[in-house]
């Protein structure tokens, strides 16, 4: 019997999922350029214009918005959501458990070699099934995403991507 006082052993500590490790490649291609008008005023030109992707609250990776194409590998960690949908998470993972997406980011080069950023586009995860997650751990490969990153009036592309302008390789 525990001494007076007592409720029993303590708990340990709380343990934390940890989840399975995925890749999530994002390709991006035509990408708007380095410079660019704002809105199509030529009074607000934006110039050294860079993208890069989102990790925590820090854009990493950044690289000039005219090259050919851009690949970031987002490294999330993966686990079973009360829904029993997957949940990303992670440095790379933003938003709500039910509602986790990826960040990339549009930034100016400024004096000093500082990035300001000015833009961000979203990429959703909710449409991922556990089908998917798993096979690309699995055969260790990464889920692959497609994206076209030039707005309709040649800017970058901000707000969450739509299905004309991101295609999943599942």
């Amino acid at each position: 019997m525990p001494p007076e006082g007592a409720s029993g052993p303590k708990p340990g500590p709380r343990k934390r999922a940890t989840g399975d490790e995925l890749t999530i490649r994002l390709v991006c291609r035509n990408l708007p350029g380095i410079r660019f008008e704002e809105c199509g005023e030529a009074a607000h030109i934006r110039e050294a214009v860079y993208v890069g992707i989102q990790k925590g609250t820090e854009v990493v990776e950044a690289a000039p918005a005219n090259l050919r194409q851009v690949t970031y590998n987002a490294t999330v960690r993966v686990v079973k959501g009360r829904d029993g949908r997957p949940n990303f998470l992670g440095a790379y993972a933003h938003g709500k458990p039910d509602d986790r997406f990826l960040y990339l980011s549009w930034v100016q080069l400024k004096p000093g070699r500082r990035f300001e950023m000015f833009r961000r586009a979203k990429i959703k995860l909710g449409h991922l099934t556990w089908d998917a997650v798993q096979k690309s751990i699995m055969t260790n490969k990464p889920l692959l995403a497609e994206l076209s990153l030039t707005d309709e009036r040649g800017g970058p592309l901000c707000a969450t991507l739509r299905d004309q302008h991101i295609k999943w390789r599942l």
